[in-house]
């Protein structure tokens, strides 16, 4: 006989791309990021028991430290979590992200009430710094906000929230960007990467090397937000060839990132790593109507391609 759930909730999160300012950020310095259309769904059931369980096996959530922190950081006993997305694992978009916010928003889930974005931000980046041990609020924030974002810097368009100072890297500000509205083009090369030791390696190089290089990415950052604040296209296009350079010289390249950015970037406006880099995914801005053109370019590299919008409304519950 099966046992009824105590209760069941259902949240959809969005995937993410960091246009400009990946590891900048986590020296104080601004990020953009584009939560994009690429679904993550959790659905989660709590028992009147012990353990939590992912897909029914306890083993198989305590292998996973975004589950086991996001528990911890909210809150919730004999849970069972499924999860279903189109992000591939270990990807730069967002994929444990999308299911520590999305775990989050059913734990933080007040009945009818409209979802409080600032407590999940807050919560979820607590639990992913926590599961990781470095980091910036990047990623969860963009999911739990939606559309177009900046984190950290001086603030640059709507305030959205503040994430606390944390692991001695922060306060973080967030803010709401403007969407020009067009469509974007991300590219999964096949190589995954491992966010929280890439990070490591990058705070190693500036701690011997200095900040001279994150400096010249934050200052590519404060151009691109104004580029996309008057709807430049071409120039935002240019300013994303920059910041790969620069990512580039920051030894978070490799060759199969820039033979691909390279075959692409003769069709593209602009071409580069997002996320954390070696390894991971590509982002693109094409020129108006050839996104397609553009996807095809990245698929004859042997990539997934995904031809993307912006998703405005950010993590979302269901009606169960």
């Amino acid at each position: 006989m099966d046992v009824k759930p105590l209760w069941k909730r259902t949240a959809t999160a969005p995937g993410k791309a960091i246009l400009f300012g990946e590891h900048a950020v986590v020296f104080g310095f601004p990020a953009v990021s584009l939560a994009v259309d690429l679904p993550t769904t959790v659905t989660t059931q709590a028992y009147d028991r012990e353990p939590c369980t992912l897909e029914g096996s306890a083993e198989a959530f305590q292998r996973i430290p975004y589950l086991r922190e996001t528990v911890r950081c909210c809150g919730g006993r004999g849970l069972d979590v499924h999860v279903r997305s189109a992000l591939p694992r270990a990807s730069g978009l967002g994929s444990s992200a999308a299911v520590t916010c999305g775990l989050a928003a059913a734990l933080l889930s007040q009945g009818s009430s409209p979802l409080d974005r600032a407590a999940l931000a807050k919560r979820s980046f607590e639990a992913e710094f926590s599961a990781q041990g470095v980091g910036s609020p990047v990623d969860t924030s963009t999911l739990c906000a939606g559309g177009i974002v900046s984190v950290g810097g001086k603030g640059y368009g709507k305030s959205l929230w503040e994430i606390p100072a944390t692991g001695g890297k922060g306060p973080w500000k967030v803010d709401r960007l403007p969407d020009p509205g067009w469509d974007w083009v991300v590219a999964y090369t096949g190589s995954p990467k491992a966010t929280g030791k890439v990070v490591s390696a990058v705070g190693k190089t500036v701690a011997t090397s200095g900040t001279a290089v994150v400096e010249k990415i934050a200052a590519i950052t404060e151009k691109g937000i104004a580029a996309l604040f008057k709807g430049d296209r071409e120039e935002v296009g240019r300013l994303m060839k920059e910041n790969h350079h620069w990512l580039g010289e920051l030894g978070v390249s490799n060759p199969r990132l820039e033979e691909v950015a390279e075959a692409v970037r003769e069709v593209a406006l602009g071409v580069k790593i997002t996320g954390a880099g070696l390894g991971g995914s590509l982002l693109a801005l094409a020129r108006p109507g050839e996104e397609t053109r553009v996807a095809r370019a990245f698929a004859r590299q042997g990539t997934v391609p995904f031809i993307v919008k912006i998703s405005e409304s950010g993590v979302r519950l269901e009606t169960n």
